[in-house]
């Protein structure tokens, strides 16, 4: 069992850093930038919980990892919430989440 969440946890982290190993094309508009950024927080999200269930984390630092979580969500629909009257605003709250969420993705990474 635990070989299989290794290799879960392994295969999640490879795939969270596949966007800059390949050098895909950056998110331009605001909603290719909000798209990314859930799909970021999917993938964080699902390898924080593979690297709990792999003993790689425990349960306090998996907490921790869910605050950052919801605190990334939080600014991603904040972000769409203010596109029509702040869209300035609206950028900025999505580039804080994605540095939130690619701080994470470094953290689990360095866990593996």
């Amino acid at each position: 069992m635990k070989a299989q969440a290794q290799f879960l946890v392994l295969s999640l982290c490879i795939m969270l850093g596949a966007c800059s190993m390949f050098q895909t094309p950056v998110p331009k508009t605001f909603n290719q930038q909000h798209a990314y950024a859930l799909t970021l927080m999917r993938s964080v999200n699902d390898a924080t919980a593979s690297a709990f269930k792999g003993g790689y984390i425990t349960a306090k630092e998996g907490q921790a990892v869910n605050a950052q979580l919801y605190l990334a969500r939080d600014t991603i629909n904040t972000a769409a919430d203010i596109l029509s009257t702040d869209p300035e605003a609206a950028e900025a709250n999505l580039e804080r989440a994605v540095k939130i969420l690619e701080q994470l993705q470094i953290e689990l990474e360095k866990r593996v």
